[in-house]
């Protein structure tokens, strides 16, 4: 924990001297810093395939390769705002993973790469996100960048889970029993415990991002990858509102530092809609559902 906490920050430092304009580089940094020297290297190569990229212009249109590193890519299991997920297969061990285990690859879309900060909050997210170790916590094993077609895809190697997600459920049932929510509820809360005591933040707890599996045991997964989108982003064509935000906390809002109390609020916003199958936050547009989560009360359930 401590020597990941440290690799945190001197990349933070040094991405900090970057936008200040100091011309400080990233050989002098690994060269101070032997003992993370893989890790560093691993940051500034992945970062200036990025820069070399964007600066080209060419980050939007992308294809998955048959292969991502040492992982098979097979079927896609999903997408979202954030990137896709498709099934993987290792070919060659690594992280501790024998040949054909079956994971979970996250590919990010490369416009998403654009935001500034971004990149290094997520590699710093995923690097801690590494040291979580929790039965409620779907693992996450390897991040990497690789340049296909001049576009860096960055992804994520993660546990595979069968299972249906909590909107699923919902989907199912309209609303959750009480039992099983208080369950839900505590396995989740579980979960978001490890991940605070790695000094992680999950940042983006929703129902399509919990899963149950056939033995009941509860699965938060996507630790680490969410950020929040800008007003554009929010609205689908229809103009209902789209994505996270009707579970993000006030501060997510409003450009300050984001801990473990958002994780909180965005579990207290999930078992309100798990128990009365809405949630009290969904609203026409992004600056409806904003000023919902500054200044408005939900109502209680029982009325």
């Amino acid at each position: 924990m401590a020597e990941d906490s440290r690799l945190g920050d001197v990349l933070d430092a040094w991405h900090e001297a970057r936008e200040r304009g100091e011309a400080i580089e990233p050989e002098t940094v690994i060269r101070l810093h032997p003992e993370m020297k893989e890790d560093l290297l691993r940051h500034f190569t992945a970062l200036d395939a990025l820069d070399r990229v964007l600066a080209a212009g060419r980050a939007r249109g992308y294809r998955v390769p048959e292969h991502l590193g040492p992982y098979r890519v097979q079927e896609e299991l999903g997408a979202g705002g954030m990137g896709t997920v498709f099934r993987g297969v290792v070919e060659e061990p690594t992280n501790g993973l024998s040949a054909d285990t079956e994971v979970a690859l996250k590919v990010v879309h490369p416009h998403v790469l654009q935001s500034k900060g971004f990149f290094p909050r997520f590699h710093r997210e995923i690097d801690l996100g590494r040291t979580v170790d929790h039965p409620n916590v779907v693992k996450t094993y390897d991040f990497d960048v690789e340049v296909v077609d001049g576009v860096p895809l960055c992804y994520l190697a993660m546990e595979y889970v069968e299972g249906r997600t909590l909107r699923d459920l919902l989907g199912d049932l309209g609303a959750v029993p009480e039992g099983l929510t208080r369950e839900i509820g505590q396995q989740v809360a579980e979960g978001l415990a490890a991940i605070h005591a790695q000094g992680a933040v999950h940042r983006d707890l929703k129902p399509e991002n919990v899963l149950i599996t056939r033995d009941h045991r509860i699965r938060v997964m996507d630790l680490g990858v969410a950020r929040l989108p800008d007003a554009s982003e929010a609205l689908t064509q229809d103009g209902q509102f789209a994505g996270s935000l009707v579970y993000a906390a006030p501060e997510q809002f409003q450009g300050v530092e984001v801990g473990p109390a958002a994780d909180l609020y965005a579990l207290g916003v999930l078992l309100y809609e798990l128990a009365s199958g809405t949630n009290p936050f969904r609203r026409d547009g992004f600056a409806a559902v904003m000023q919902a989560h500054v200044e408005e009360t939900p109502p209680r359930i029982s009325e």
